[in-house]
């Protein structure tokens, strides 16, 4: 068929992600909290359907569910590919323990100066 050329293995693929960068720049600027809303894109690709599903929270997380479906509609993989939050907590895990590590060397810095200035006082 048409697919097995390469332009055209090439662009399909091209509008698959441009479809999943439309829809998680939709999500993103749509700032919904408390209602879970999510966007369903398929692509018909090598004979399999490709849903990529969007979704938003409750908890404000973010999602991009990547499911595959065989071409007699059976689902047969689905993987969650981004959570926005986790990504999120990861980063301020990070800093959390950056400043644990910084005040750990403050409050060690300022022990030893005390220390030498009641072994020393000048």
């Amino acid at each position: 068929m048409l697919y097995k050329t390469p332009f055209m293995g090439q662009l399909i693929e091209m509008i698959r992600i441009l479809k999943m960068l439309f829809a998680r720049c939709l999500l993103s600027l749509t700032g919904l909290d408390k209602i879970t809303w999510y966007i369903q894109m398929h692509l018909y690709f090598r004979e399999n359907w490709v849903c990529i599903k969007l979704q938003k929270g409750s908890a404000g997380e973010t999602n991009i569910i990547l499911t595959l479906y065989r071409y007699n509609n059976t689902k047969y993989w689905k993987e969650k590919i981004y959570t926005k939050t986790r990504e999120m907590n990861k980063e301020l895990e990070h800093e959390k323990k950056r400043k644990k590590i910084k005040s750990r060397r403050k409050k060690k810095l300022s022990e030893a100066q005390h220390k030498e200035n009641i072994e020393n006082p000048s």
